[in-house]
């Protein structure tokens, strides 16, 4: 009886030595899941680590180019500045010039205003005439009488106020999609030919008549100009001249082309303030359109001097 006894907890122990190895087997299996599982994760946080490396670099290079070029810009822009504050003490001068001539030209205007008295019978019988041709030429031609309006609005604001002169910073969109190449001379010699990659700045410098108030207009205001009609953008068609007035790196020029650019800008400026209309101004004149441009090859600016003489096409 005892041996039987024996023989059936022997045999339960069994039992539960298999159940246990079964489960020890189960657990090893669960182990080596686990730890399978786990490598491949290692694995995907080496790549996500090294991912993420990369994106610090990426994001460090862009933010590095960034500052370099908004140092530029600014750069740019002072200059820029600094040169139209020079050239603003230059018209100045000439202005009290012409305000001596002016003076000199009213006395000789008092004479003329005696013998305009004699001329003004013979006036009458001119104006007459001049009616009747008008008549004639509104029949032929009624198209070429009326105010000529412009065919294009461009905008751009107040950079400085010098009475009676206005500093006007246009947007680049003034001077359409032309990248000019620009032929640089020096005594008459072409010393070098630069392709354009963009017009960055455009700036004139205009003036307005004495009887004209600046006042209420501020740096900073926003303006709107007409094209006339027949420009096909702000440089116009035709080929100008100028001179180098500033070369800075890397690779832009600041080119003053004078009067010449301005023959295709309506002489009335409309300017606004939040959006608002504060002011028409009519411009007496254009004293000088200067351009800054970004050449193609930086290299090609090397040996470019103010003052240098230049043609756009």
């Amino acid at each position: 009886m005892r041996i039987e006894e024996q023989r059936v907890r022997i045999e339960e122990q069994r039992v539960r030595i298999e159940e246990q190895r079964k489960k020890a087997e189960e657990q090893s299996e669960r182990i080596e899941a686990l730890s399978s599982s786990l490598e491949g994760k290692k694995e995907e946080l080496a790549k996500l680590t090294e991912t993420k490396e990369s994106l610090e670099e990426e994001m460090e290079s862009q933010r590095v180019a960034f500052l370099e070029e908004l140092e530029q810009e600014k750069k740019l822009r002072d200059d820029l500045r600094k040169d139209l504050m020079q050239k603003i003490a230059g018209l100045q001068k000439d202005l009290d010039k012409e305000r001596g001539e002016k003076a000199s030209l009213k006395e000789e205007f008092a004479e003329l205003k005696s013998a305009k008295i004699l001329l003004d019978g013979r006036y009458k019988e001119v104006e007459q005439k001049w009616l009747a041709l008008k008549e004639i030429v509104g029949e032929v031609a009624p198209s070429v009488l009326g105010e000529v309006t412009p065919e294009v609005t461009i905008e751009g604001s107040i950079s400085y106020i010098h009475g009676p002169f206005l500093s006007i910073e246009l947007e680049k969109e003034a001077a359409g999609e032309v990248k000019p190449t620009i032929s640089v001379y020096r005594r008459k010699k072409l010393i070098r030919e630069v392709k354009t990659e963009q017009i960055h700045h455009i700036t004139i410098v205009a003036r307005v008549s004495d009887e004209t108030s600046l006042e209420g207009i501020e740096e900073g205001d926003q303006v709107r100009l007409g094209l006339l009609p027949g420009t096909i953008h702000f440089l116009g068609p035709q080929r100008m001249t100028g001179e180098i007035f500033g070369v800075s790196e890397p690779g832009f020029l600041t080119v003053n082309l004078g009067e010449e650019a301005a023959s295709t800008i309506s002489p009335i400026v409309l300017i606004y303030r939040g959006g608002r209309l504060v002011r028409e101004v009519k411009l007496d004149r254009i004293d000088s359109v200067i351009i800054v441009v970004e050449a193609a090859d930086k290299i090609a600016i090397r040996g470019i001097r103010e003052n240098d003489r230049v043609e756009i096409n």
